[in-house]
């Protein structure tokens, strides 16, 4: 009896269009989660594992693929690492794969034969965030963006193509530099725009220093405290399970007597016994 699960591929070309393909399906039927999530665990963990040795298999030069399935298979496993950010559990794994595949393309630099990918994957990337980037891997990539110095030759690559600096390019032809950093700089929650310029400030003499540094300020706001709506609510609610009274006012003007008043709360609160609140619980 044949085996109903053996599958004859033709080719090389037909044997990555096939790995790609039960990618593409057991991300999609894993991810959003289900019900039955429980029981495909291993399963939905072994799709960015599989995609690794994909990725690295379409990228060797030692093997046999043509520059156009190369290209292919690099916007599908993009575009599967974006679909992956929807689960909390596979935030970091699927983080790597847009991070590795921009830093690939900015160490190669310009070429015709990738044009194409390089905007697809920047479309690909408007207006998607990408959570789980580690500050190192953010830093690299905008060194490189700094750096740079491709001229007309890098309007696919660079961060807002040919520009001055302060002229911004439509949505529709941001480069793929430009189109990843503020995927990356998508929770100001997360990356602190001083911190970043600090890091960056070493390549100050660099080209493109200033167009990067721009971009950082304007994606970041410099005090999340000063903003309205959810960042106050928060701020609200955690001052006041410490016993400090949020004023509405204060939050523009953070002085020293502020901050020390809201470290002592803290500090007293971490040094109650919690074997009385316990007992007060349950008693």
């Amino acid at each position: 009896m044949s085996d109903p699960f053996k599958l004859t591929v033709p080719s090389v070309v037909h044997m990555m269009a096939y790995l790609i393909t039960l990618l593409q399906v057991a991300a999609h039927v894993s991810i959003p989660s289900l019900p039955c999530e429980g029981f495909i665990t291993d399963l939905v963990k072994k799709v960015p594992e599989t995609m690794r040795s994909v990725l690295n298999l379409a990228l060797s030069p030692t093997f046999s693929l043509s520059p156009a399935s190369r290209v292919k298979t690099c916007e599908d496993i993009l575009a599967l690492s974006l679909h992956l950010q929807q689960s909390s559990g596979l935030v970091i794994q699927s983080a790597y794969f847009s991070c590795f595949l921009v830093r690939h393309r900015l160490y190669e630099g310009p070429k015709d034969a990738w044009n194409v990918h390089d905007q697809t994957s920047a479309q690909l990337l408007q207006g998607r965030p990408v959570y789980g980037i580690s500050k190192a891997e953010l830093l690299d990539i905008m060194k490189l963006l700094c750096l740079e110095t491709w001229d007309a030759r890098g309007v696919q690559l660079r961060v807002r193509g040919l520009l001055s600096a302060h002229f911004v390019l439509p949505n529709d032809i941001q480069g793929l530099g430009y189109a990843f950093v503020c995927s990356a700089l998508s929770d100001p929650k997360v990356w602190n725009a001083d911190v970043l310029l600090a890091d960056l400030s070493l390549f100050k003499k660099a080209p493109q220093y200033h167009t990067i540094a721009q971009l950082v300020t304007q994606r970041l706001v410099k005090n999340p405290l000063v903003l309205n709506g959810s960042y106050n609510d928060e701020l609200r609610e955690a001052l006041e399970s410490l016993g400090h009274q949020f004023d509405e006012q204060m939050h523009h003007e953070w002085d020293q007597a502020h901050i020390q008043e809201i470290i002592h709360a803290i500090m007293h609160r971490l040094k109650r016994s919690l074997f009385s609140e316990f007992v007060c619980c349950y008693s």
